[in-house]
């Protein structure tokens, strides 16, 4: 559901920024102005324009997902999940050995290594 359903809604709520950006420069130059100053019309995107946005948007992402710029940020962020699980681990108990989250926390760091390694 989320990659189908919130990406348009990204594109959505871009459409809708867009639209408030134009409110405000279209109040800016309201008033006392020199004529052709103002802003053009507002066009909304239709539906198909923003579905279209999106499919580009999700394609760029998932090249750059398997870039190895992309694989190395993933190995990273995977480090500091491993990481977080054990600081919260240790704020519960902190004479508790963690043989498991420390174990994750190697493989996920030598996944690190390998990655920018290439």
């Amino acid at each position: 559901m989320y990659s189908s359903v919130m990406p348009l809604l990204s594109a959505q709520q871009d459409e809708a920024f867009r639209a408030a950006a134009h409110r405000r420069d279209r109040e800016a130059a309201g008033g006392v102005a020199w004529s052709g100053l103002g802003p053009q019309p507002f066009r909304p995107l239709a539906l198909e324009a923003l579905q279209a946005e999106e499919r580009r948007r999700r394609e760029r992402l998932a090249a750059w997902r398997s870039s190895a710029a992309g694989r190395a940020l993933a190995a990273v962020a995977e480090v500091e999940r491993q990481a977080a699980a054990i600081r919260a681990a240790l704020a519960r108990d902190p004479d508790q050995a963690l043989p498991g989250p420390a174990a994750a926390l190697a493989a996920a760091a030598e996944t690190v290594c390998r990655t920018l390694a290439r």
